[in-house]
């Protein structure tokens, strides 16, 4: 039974699939697998009854190490072992199990091992790790690029490539390509009769060898001379076909699961690199036409500016000198035949006069408001308070009867073209001075406040007022809300500062009621 027993243990050991030896106490092998001897081209007569110093060259002292430890502390032991294989000279990677072994009576008599190959999914491991090493933080051709030369370097081949279909679909264009020597100037080829034609039908394609003869019509393939060929298609998130990975051997491929594996792993990732870098160049396409026809219609835009600026100062040459004669010859007849006018004549005579002024005073006012909309900015830091109280001044000369409580809160600073907002204040300032002229004790005061977490500027006055449900008439020009009999005007004021605080990118608006004041409040971008 003993002898059944023994032989059973032994054909097991032999036929093991796994790396699978026995070794007694003193670390000499007393079984393997054949799996063992196949690893290491040895046969039983070789090994069986020595130690491991004694079977391979080389220093055997760490796995020596290794089993003593085992024997030691009387604990199994899990271990992954790299070394250069003796005869074949190619890294070998195990996976290993060690663990002590007791005869029936419970006694220490040796230990066992069991390992399995894990070499293929090392390398496969390492070579992924250094092709992804190789691409991350790269983008668009820079990380084609790179890819194809890690990939070509891990898998061995000859050529690797990207490349995507045309939108005739009957052609393929190389974004990238590489050889043994670097990166190579890419192609665009036709499709048909090709190995890349067959690699788009949603499907990794691999031929170990006889890749030429098998597509005769592949120029690639036969100028190469090429053996093996894996490619596969390049999906985007649509399950669209927009390219193919291949990879080219001028020799059988060897380690094709090794090949198919990593294709599997990148093509995904090469897709979806490809698919976006499409987007970017289509955004950047449309970019550049979009800048185009910015910059034409910019070019446009001044154009008409020019020619309205031009028409601007001819429209005011030639509407100015009708109207200085209407008021001249007026004024002339008043002078000098006064004494033939009854007073009818010189009513109509001073009318003329007045309505011809008038007329001057809108064209300015309509210049002034096609200026402020063709000017260039030019903005700086502008003391606000110091530019109102030079305002304030100049309104006092004008009026020196009048008596006006003006209060301006110091240190009011802004950034903006200062010769705009001088436009602005100046008609704002000037509004709250003649809409409170009928006031007995009139009061205008300029500050700041904090709107809705926004800086806003205001001019407040404690005159007439107006209906707030008219606001949005004050900033059109020509709309006037008081009668330009009570109150001189063009009505093109406020339409000026309306537009110069949205150049400004700010807004405007006023609070009022009738007989309580106003306060026009306006902010600038910040």
């Amino acid at each position: 039974m003993h002898e059944i027993e023994a032989d059973l243990i032994g054909a097991m050991i032999r036929h093991s699939p796994g790396i699978f030896f026995l070794k007694n106490c003193n670390l000499e092998f007393e079984r393997v697998s054949q799996s063992f001897l196949d690893l290491f081209g040895l046969t039983e007569a070789q090994v069986l009854g020595r130690k491991a110093e004694d079977v391979f060259a080389g220093d055997q002292h760490q796995y020596v190490e290794m089993d003593r430890q085992v024997l030691d502390t009387a604990s199994p032991l899990f271990v992954e072992e790299h070394f250069l294989h003796p005869v074949l000279g190619r890294d070998v990677y195990l996976q290993t199990e060690k663990f002590p072994v007791y005869d029936k009576r419970h006694r220490l008599v040796g230990i066992c091992s069991v390992s399995h190959e894990i070499t293929e999914r090392k390398i496969l491991e390492q070579a992924t790790h250094a092709i992804i090493s190789g691409v991350s933080r790269r983008y668009n051709q820079d990380f084609f690029e790179q890819f194809v030369l890690k990939m070509r370097e891990a898998m061995e081949a000859s050529f690797v490539f990207v490349a995507r279909l045309k939108p005739d679909g009957e052609h393929a264009e190389m974004i990238v390509f590489c050889g043994e020597q670097g990166l190579l100037t890419p192609i665009t080829y036709r499709l048909e009769g090709t190995a890349s034609a067959h690699s788009l039908d949603k499907q990794l394609q691999l031929l170990a060898e006889g890749a030429s003869r098998l597509f005769p019509m592949d120029n690639e393939l036969s100028s190469f001379k090429i053996e093996g060929y894996i490619g596969a298609p390049l999906i985007d998130q649509h399950n669209v076909t927009m390219g193919v990975l291949g990879a080219m051997f001028r020799k059988p491929i060897t380690h094709p699961d090794f090949c198919s594996t990593l294709f599997r792993i990148f093509s995904d990732r090469i897709a979806s690199e490809l698919e976006r870098m499409e987007a970017v160049n289509a955004q950047a396409m449309l970019n550049k036409v979009l800048e185009e026809r910015v910059i034409a219609r910019t070019r446009e835009l001044e154009a008409v500016n020019q020619e309205l600026e031009a028409f601007s100062y001819s429209v005011s040459h030639d509407l100015r000198a009708p109207l200085r004669a209407l008021d001249g010859y007026s004024h002339a007849l008043l002078e000098d035949y006064e004494p033939q006018l009854d007073d009818m004549g010189k009513l109509y005579l001073t009318r003329l006069r007045l309505a011809a002024q008038q007329m001057g005073s809108l064209i300015d006012s309509l210049l002034e408001l096609s200026r402020v909309t063709r000017t260039h900015l030019s903005c700086g830091q502008v003391d606000l308070s110091e530019m109102v109280q030079g305002i304030v001044n100049d309104l006092r000369l004008s009026a020196p009867n009048r008596q006006v409580e003006v209060t301006i809160e110091p240190e009011l600073y802004v950034d903006a073209d200062p010769n705009l907002l001088h436009s602005v204040m100046q008609n704002l300032v000037g509004n709250a001075w003649k809409y409170s002229a009928r006031c007995e004790r009139a009061s205008i005061h300029v500050g700041q406040e904090a709107i809705n977490g926004r800086m806003a500027f205001y001019v407040k006055d404690n005159g007439i007022g107006f209906d707030t449900t008219q606001a949005t008439r004050l900033f059109v020009p020509f709309q006037r809300l008081h009668d330009k009999k009570d109150f001189e005007g063009t009505g093109i004021g406020l339409a000026t500062v309306s537009r110069i605080i949205k150049r400004h990118g700010g807004k405007i608006w006023a609070e009022s009621a009738p007989g309580q004041g106003s306060c026009f409040f306006f902010t600038l971008a910040d």
